[in-house]
């Protein structure tokens, strides 16, 4: 049986009334605990139909301006029973745009409430919602004559010239799309839906009618909880919701949530549409529910050819498919494929989308120009001619039919799922004091200029397009472009105003995330603007306003403000703007955890994941919640109590299983053929006073705080190796003076001890694997050794024990001894507690044995040929100085596309390895920290490391589509990077993934230092690993200088390799920086070098 019985219905008036009468008990509405069945929807609406007549609004548009509730419905549906059509407003947007909508549409009537009155323009007839609720039976005889050529509602969108433009959208055009519903979905009354969106955005449209024509319940979800995935997935579980639609940014948001919970909600379709879906954010959803249900839908569609013009129903084979698949035209809709000339183009060619159909619009309220520009007449094979919609999309058709979406073809753009005109924010620059000119574009994205070309084109040269066209497709999964726009500045400009226009004219979606000064707008030899010619932000080359706004300014809201705030603490740094990327103003993995601690002590919960996708302050404010400190596991809770019996009553505080981590370089260093693997010794040369006292004073502190450095490993005695913390412990310091000796004499004597220390091995019985000495230099100067074993620390716990050991030191050494430090309130056994959930999480090993199907491991291909030298150090190191002007390039690379300096200088290891292992697709390990999050997490001393394995193609990507893919790769990744990398070894079946290592440091840990009167001369460090190539990259903490760190088994490379590898990662970063969009693989610059592997 149909669901929307509606054929021969004329109207939606007409139709919602036949529904009404089939199921006039059930429940159409539901708003929180307030209700509506059809029968009480039927009658309200008649009566406020009644009023809207009497009031003359027949024919004419009723403007509704509303906060999300039940009447927003009743207001809509008396509307069109009076014969008017609906204009819905927004009550977040700027009052300056909604004067701007009702100048346009001059309404009979607009329906708001007491607060909301106040920002509508005095010259609008108000009628207040509380009168319409109170409005007697209407008299039957009122009934009034409409057509279904007459208007039901009217959506405005962004506009170019800063006014935005309104579309008009017929009963006929409303009726048709629910009638192809019907031929594609299974509804019914049992289902159930949500209003999810804007009551001004076209997707509410949908969601309500599509409820309400088909007997179905619509529940009206505020636009808190909408924005806040948790909260979100709580009420699709209470209300039993069964249809659900999203943007792909909300979607991605929705399955970060949905990966926490083990429950199956009881959707029954999923509709994911308002701006591209990017098929590898799907992978997550379809590991936990699989492709048959819920249905996932991709849609596409327009607000000029109501709502939804194509389906695609999304199965696990469309992971691996280029581009977004939107499918087939909805029956009684079309589309063609067609050049800049209107001509067909071939299929598997690209052209624009012109929109054919029950769905086209008739044209733009009171815009006959536009109208004529974008509504066109297309010749039909009879000889006649049928209207169709210019959409500025373009597309390419599959051999089967259906659309592959790849982008847009002028400057309007979708943001998390709104429409955007550029011009619209561009005229709103022009209009301000002292701008001489402006210009603004998206940046982050792909988008080749002027892409459609004619169908008589060469092959080759349309194909070149497409390759564009897909680099674009590789970015993020789910970050949308940037809007950046660029001002010349007259003398009388003024920064302050000039933000204030922007935050009074445009909504919170519209807004910039940079302006730029710049001499001049650039034009190429058409005159028209010069995009590449552009440049890219840079952390302090981009206007801000000198103050925060207040409370009655600030779109974001105090939340934001608060989060902005955060930001600015975390970083130091000033100025953070609502619309900032956390990535790209300074943050990296160890100050996202330390924003989620500082935000936990303010009583907010920020999830980490939520950093990693959302990024700034504004869009975390929408999913940020209040919550309580989160609680570590107890003493003892992760052994058993036969172990528990075996521990000595008193002097232990905690015992708990080794991290994996932790066990295999134990392992390797116990009964490896070469006891001193895995023993980390770094010396620091200081000028500094020396004082035994104060130094042992401050390693006492840093041993009482730290259970690490408390903390014992027995391999047997216990049901399983353990690690055993106990309550006191000290720290081994040993002192020799060689102030007698000359310069030279003195560096033999450090190398000697080195030698040794690197050969004595630690006592795993006693706490803790780590001891210190100090050589005494002579004018005031010493060597500060600080030696310990790779399973007690890593990188940035050295770097956080050392500092806050010296700055102790100072303090003490000169009479200022601070106040012993609390302990952190996060421990590393909750590192160890997740690391071993991850382990027995059905989820995440389904996620890895999907992730690495069919991967092959990676080994470097062996270099080096002939004998070892019998004296050679098993270990080869090169380290690379990249330089300031590189350096600072390669930030601004990472800026400019929203993304992090470790996913550029990831994205050219990527390549780089590609190159030497003559491989398309490589698989690479990359260090991850996967520390607990909570207060007091970054610190927390132990090896929070685990090695996560990236799978990456790279052939025909350009570099800025390869940092987009890492950095989508990371945030793919994010939930399962606890999973062990031996574990994943064991899921593929081999002992060695990859031996080839990636880990990006930037230890700003030690600029606590600076604070201090140490100076620290030089400083060297000394580890061993087995394997056989580790690239490091470092940001030096103190001049932002990158270098590169490049370990090779010499057993595998020859120094003379070493160093050639060292220089094919320099060409790589000099390609990347001087051009982003070069395609590296179509380049010699990397394979210049040619080897051949030894065999």
């Amino acid at each position: 049986m149909s669901a929307f019985q509606i054929s021969g219905m004329r109207t939606l008036g007409d139709a919602f009334g036949a529904t009404a009468n089939r199921f006039p008990d059930r429940v159409a509405v539901r708003c929180g605990d307030r209700s509506l069945t059809y029968r009480e929807l039927d009658e309200a609406s008649a009566r406020w139909a009644a009023v809207m007549r009497r009031e003359g609004c027949a024919g004419r548009p009723v403007a509704i301006l509303l906060d999300r509730s039940e009447n927003m419905i009743v207001a809509a549906l008396a509307a069109m029973r009076a014969g008017a059509w609906y204009v819905p407003l927004d009550p977040e947007s700027p009052p300056a745009r909604l004067a701007l909508i009702l100048a346009d549409v001059e309404p009979a009537m607009l329906v708001t409430s007491g607060r909301l009155a106040r920002t509508a323009p005095a010259s609008v007839p108000v009628t207040f919602v509380e009168e319409l609720a109170e409005a007697p039976a209407p008299d039957p005889a009122e009934a009034y004559e409409i057509a279904e050529s007459d208007y039901a509602y009217a959506i405005f969108t962004s506009g170019t010239t800063g006014r935005p433009k309104g579309v008009a959208i017929t009963h006929a055009n409303a009726i048709g799309l629910f009638t192809a519903a019907d031929q594609v979905y299974d509804l019914g009354p049992d289902d159930v839906w949500t209003m999810t969106h804007s009551f001004a955005f076209d997707y509410s449209v949908w969601e309500i009618w599509g409820a309400l024509l088909s007997g179905g319940c619509v529940v009206v979800v505020s636009s808190e909880i909408a924005r806040n995935p948790a909260a979100l997935r709580q009420l699709l579980q209470d209300e039993r919701v069964t249809l659900l639609c999203q943007t792909p940014t909300a979607f991605s948001r929705l399955i970060t949530e949905e990966e926490r919970h083990t429950d199956r909600l009881p959707l029954r379709w999923l509709i994911v549409a308002g701006e591209e879906l990017r098929f590898a954010v799907c992978r997550r959803w379809f590991a936990k529910y699989g492709d048959d249900e819920p249905v996932l839908l991709n849609m596409y569609g327009i607000t000029e050819t109501t709502v939804h013009t194509t389906y695609h129903q999304v199965r696990r084979a469309d992971l691996e498919q280029t581009g977004s698949i939107i499918g087939r035209a909805l029956p009684g809709q079309g589309f063609r494929l067609l050049d800049s000339e209107l001509a067909p183009v071939p299929v598997g060619e690209v052209g624009e989308i012109v929109v054919t159909g029950s769905g086209v619009a008739p044209g733009y309220l009171n815009r006959p120009e536009l109208t004529a520009q974008r509504f066109v007449e297309l010749p039909t094979a009879d000889g006649g001619t049928e209207p169709g919609y210019r959409s500025g999309d373009l597309a390419r058709q599959r051999p089967d039919g259906s659309l592959v979406y790849l982008g847009r073809a002028d400057d309007q753009v979708k943001i998390r799922g709104h429409r955007i005109e550029l011009g619209e924010i561009q005229s709103v620059l022009s209009a301000v004091p002292g701008v001489v000119a402006a210009a603004v574009i998206v940046r982050g994205t792909e988008a080749a200029a002027n892409p459609v070309v004619k169908s008589r084109h060469t092959h080759t040269e349309i194909r070149h397009v497409r390759d564009l066209l897909r680099g674009g497709a590789r970015r993020a999964a789910d970050t949308p472009g940037r809007i950046v726009a660029y001002i010349v500045r007259g003398d009388d400009f003024d920064t302050d105003q000039a933000f204030a226009a922007l935050r009074e004219r445009l909504p919170g979606y519209m807004q910039p995330a940079f302006v730029l000064p710049i001499d001049e707008i650039p034009m190429n030899g058409n005159g028209k603007l010069d995009k590449a010619r552009l440049p890219a932000p840079s952390s302090g080359g981009y206007l801000r306003p000198s103050a925060r706004p207040s409370d009655g300014e600030d779109s974001g809201g105090a939340l934001t403000r608060v989060l902005g705030g955060l930001f600015q603490e975390v970083l130091g740094i000033d100025g953070v703007a609502e619309d900032d990327s956390f990535f790209t103003v300074g943050g990296d993995s160890i100050l996202a955890l330390d924003l989620c601690a500082a935000a936990e002590q303010r009583g907010i919960v920020l999830e980490l994941a939520d950093v990693y996708q959302l990024q700034t302050p504004r869009a975390l404010a929408e999913v940020a919640r209040s919550g309580e400190e989160r609680a570590g596991v107890e003493p003892f809770s992760q052994i058993s109590a036969a172990d528990r019996a075996l521990l000595p009553t008193a002097g232990v505080e905690d015992a708990y299983p080794l991290a994996l981590l932790q066990a295999g370089v134990l392992f390797h260093s116990a009964f490896g053929a070469e006891n001193n693997v895995y023993c980390d010794v770094f010396r620091f040369r200081l000028s500094a006073p020396f004082d035994r006292a104060a130094l042992e004073t401050a390693l006492a502190r840093a041993v009482a705080r730290h259970d690490i450095l408390r903390t014992s490993f027995h391999f047997s005695g216990f049901s399983q190796p353990l690690q055993v913390v106990h309550d006191s412990g000290t720290a081994e310091l040993t002192v020799l003076d060689i102030s007698d000796l000359d310069a030279g004499r003195q560096d033999a004597a450090l190398d000697e001890w080195l030698d040794h220390e690197k050969s004595t091995p630690y006592d795993w019985n006693r706490p803790a694997l780590m001891r210190f000495t100090a050589h005494l230099l002579g004018n005031g100067e010493f060597v500060l050794w600080m030696c310990f074993h790779d399973a007690l620390l890593d990188g940035w716990s050295e770097s956080a024990v050392l500092s806050e050991i010296l700055t102790d030191y100072w303090a003490i050494a000169n009479g200022s001894m601070r106040p012993e430090a609390p302990r952190p309130t996060r421990r590393f056994a909750d590192f160890v507690a997740l690391e071993q959930a991850a382990v027995r999480d059905e989820d995440i090993i389904k996620f890895w044995t999907a992730e690495l199907a069919d991967a092959r491991p990676m080994s470097l291909p062996r270099l080096a040929d002939g004998p070892r030298e019998a004296d050679a150090d098993r270990i080869g190191f090169l380290s690379v100085e990249i330089g300031p002007e590189l350096s600072e390039r390669l930030e601004e690379t990472a800026a400019a596309r929203n993304a992090s300096l470790k996913h550029v200088l990831l994205a050219a290891h990527t390549r780089v390895q590609a190159v030497l292992n003559s491989r398309d697709e490589v698989l690479i390990g990359v260090e991850s920290n996967g520390r607990a999050e909570g207060q007091g997490a970054t610190e927390v001393l132990g090896t929070h490391l685990n090695v996560v394995p990236y799978r990456l193609r790279t052939q025909g990507v350009s570099w800025g589509g390869l940092i987009d893919a890492v950095w989508a790769k990371e945030r793919e990744l994010l939930p399962y990077r606890r999973f062990p990398y031996a574990e994943v070894g064991r899921l593929m079946g081999t002992s060695e993934v990859s031996d080839i290592l990636f880990n990006f440091t930037h230890f700003h840990g030690y600029a606590a230092l600076a604070g201090t009167g140490i100076r620290v001369v030089d400083a060297e460090g000394y580890n061993q690993t087995n394997l056989t190539l580790r690239v490091e990259f470092n940001k030096d903490p103190f001049t932002d200088v990158l270098s590169l760190d490049v370990e090779a088994d010499l057993d595998r490379v020859t120094e003379p390799q070493l160093r050639m590898i060292a220089e094919l990662y320099g060409n790589a970063l000099a390609s990347l920086a001087a051009d982003v969009n070069a395609i590296p693989s179509q380049h010699d610059l990397l394979i210049e070098y040619y080897y051949s592997p030894c065999t």
